[in-house]
């Protein structure tokens, strides 16, 4: 895995227009690094430069997906931008008759919406508002309330676990609560060591959906105990030796990742903070006038620590031919 990235012209060209993971991956470098560099030159993301004033004013207008297609990401983030301007969905605006919600469930979505000429996803949306099961069930019934989401619900499952396991909306969820007598789930989460130990070790989506939680809980408690997110495979045995031989902003630097994700690294493996003291004159003295092989020996450095600090001061690499910088 490279751990360093020279950024030309033509890469830095790509930069929020590709996705950052579409990028990291083709120069076969972490994640971390391909965004501090766009958030460094202050590119928005391939996302956030999609969303120009002709695509907003087609929000709540289009049907998600549409537009979903046509800047080739996901219906979900069009969804996720459009209630964060607080936009209803096109499913809203369906003029709903007593005849048309009848056939609800009755018939596949599909069906309904091309009989009606609607979108199929204004069909889902208002039979899961409504709570109606959809069409041919694999359990043969009509109610999907079992005995065992019952028992889940008096076990403190979260509304959200519910309405997403049966394709309800939380309104619904939250209403078959009033009506069977049953509160609602305390909203603090206790978080055990166990769960705390695997933050920054798995995604953020896969911790929540194990865990039962949101996954703006599991961001929270990540970022508030200063743990980066995972991302596999981002840290190679150069950068690793490269922990405690300098300061962490230093590593940070030369690496193109965050301060926090550096001195997480290096707190987790129990190495100790760098210290100031270690940048004796004697060192700094000797850049330039010895093979950085040679001093890194002498004060029991690596010798891309020296190199890294002769390079930052400007001194030229000792010349072995004379014996004197170049």
């Amino acid at each position: 895995m490279i751990s360093l990235v020279k950024w030309t012209p033509t890469l830095l060209s790509r930069l929020g227009k590709e996705t950052d993971i579409a990028i990291a991956r083709s120069l076969s470098v972490c994640l971390e690094s391909v965004r501090t560099k766009r958030a460094s030159l202050g590119i928005p993301n391939y996302l956030v430069s999609r969303w120009t004033p002709a695509v907003l004013s087609r929000l709540g207008k289009d049907t998600d997906q549409a537009i979903a297609d046509d800047l080739g990401v996901s219906w979900e983030a069009v969804a996720a931008q459009r209630r964060k301007i607080g936009l209803p969905g096109p499913a809203r605006r369906v003029a709903w008759t007593v005849e048309m919600l009848a056939r609800l469930g009755t018939e596949s979505d599909r069906e309904v919406a091309d009989s009606l000429g609607i979108d199929r996803s204004a069909v889902r949306y208002k039979r899961r508002r409504l709570g109606i099961p959809k069409f041919g069930a694999k359990d043969g019934t009509n109610d999907p309330w079992t005995a065992e989401i019952i028992a889940s619900m008096r076990d403190g499952a979260s509304n959200k676990s519910v309405a997403k396991a049966l394709g309800v909306s939380l309104d619904v969820v939250r209403n078959k609560r009033r009506k069977f007598g049953i509160p609602e789930p305390s909203p603090r989460i206790k978080w055990t060591p166990e769960m705390i130990a695997r933050l920054g070790r798995e995604r953020d989506e896969e911790l929540a959906e194990s865990f039962g939680v949101s996954l703006k809980a599991v961001i929270l408690q990540r970022t508030k105990r200063g743990i980066p997110r995972f991302d596999k495979g981002c840290w190679t045995p150069e950068m690793l030796a490269a922990l405690g031989q300098d300061t962490d902003k230093e590593i940070a630097k030369r690496f193109g990742l965050r301060e926090s994700a550096i001195s997480y690294q290096r707190r987790k493996r129990g190495i100790p903070k760098y210290a100031k003291t270690d940048r004796r004159p004697e060192l700094i003295a000797a850049l330039g006038q010895e093979s950085d092989k040679v001093i890194a020996d002498r004060f029991s450095l690596l010798v891309a620590t020296v190199a890294y600090r002769r390079r930052k001061r400007g001194i030229p690499k000792y010349a072995k031919t004379t014996g004197r910088p170049k």
